[in-house]
């Protein structure tokens, strides 16, 4: 299962979390602590994770000129959502230059629609797709088909998937067990594997 060591929304301090984890930071002087979770359905999202969840449970209106992936009912949003935090291996997004949580929950069986914007034609998408250049509480995922221009960089059951901060503005990391095996700088488009 992939952890996201990003910064806590609630506490503001680096936290490492999973899907089914929560922020074990303290809170001051009290001893109390953070607890903060992913939000996982759609009573526990903000308005952004709300409208993300919306969108991808509805089929596009008919003025819509863009693409968009949806699936027919809600539960099979958050099923997918969780498969995708638990077994999702990173990719790069060669495109549009950001790192991504891929999964294939039924294999290559299409478990969503794709509307083409350009095209106006729907097909079926078999994937799950998560950009990790949100913000913790704002990750989210669509559908899609693998293109050629995704990246596989790394899977297992040991992946953190690091945030910037301070120390390194821009630059996303991925480790399996502790060892970094992949950087990549949002700004410069650099990636590079550690051996």
């Amino acid at each position: 299962m992939p952890l996201f060591q990003f910064k806590c929304p609630q506490c503001q301090k680096p936290t490492l979390l999973g899907g089914d984890g929560c922020c074990v930071n303290t809170l001051g002087n009290t001893g109390t602590t953070c607890g903060y979770e992913l939000p996982l359905y759609f009573v526990d999202a903000n308005h952004k994770l709300r409208s993300k969840i919306t969108k991808h449970t509805n089929p596009p209106p008919p003025s819509a000129n863009t693409d968009w992936s949806w699936v027919d009912t809600s539960g099979n949003y958050y099923a997918h959502r969780m498969h995708v935090i638990e077994s999702g291996c990173v990719q790069l997004n060669l495109k549009e230059n950001h790192l991504f949580l891929w999964s294939t929950p039924s294999g290559a069986t299409p478990i969503a629609n794709l509307y083409y914007g350009s095209a106006g034609t729907v097909a079926g998408a078999s994937g799950v797709y998560m950009p990790l250049n949100s913000q913790l509480q704002n990750l989210h995922h669509f559908y899609s088909n693998h293109e050629p221009y995704f990246i596989h960089i790394a899977d297992g059951e040991q992946l953190t998937i690091e945030q910037p901060d301070n120390s390194r503005p821009n630059e996303y990391r991925v480790c399996d067990n502790g060892r970094l095996i992949y950087s990549y700088n949002s700004v410069t488009h650099w990636g590079q594997r550690y051996s």
